[in-house]
């Protein structure tokens, strides 16, 4: 499963690019960062799952798998 996310904030907490125009998670791991054009081609793949942000912002979090229910 692929899914592209654009059109909004994307904030990466890398210094050196802390921001970026999209992201692509490829079996729930990113893949891949960086501005639109990088990604034109997936925009019209009909295999890759579009998620436009819709100026909303995407930042990394941490999932606790240790948890208990």
């Amino acid at each position: 499963m692929r899914k592209l996310y654009y059109g909004g904030k994307i904030i990466t907490m890398d210094e050196h690019n802390k921001y970026v125009e999209a992201v692509l998670v490829e079996n729930g791991v990113i893949a891949d960062v960086g501005p639109l054009s990088k990604f034109v081609s997936l925009l019209h793949d009909k295999n890759t799952e579009k998620q436009h942000l819709e100026g909303q912002t995407i930042m990394p979090a941490f999932i606790d798998s240790h948890m208990e229910d």
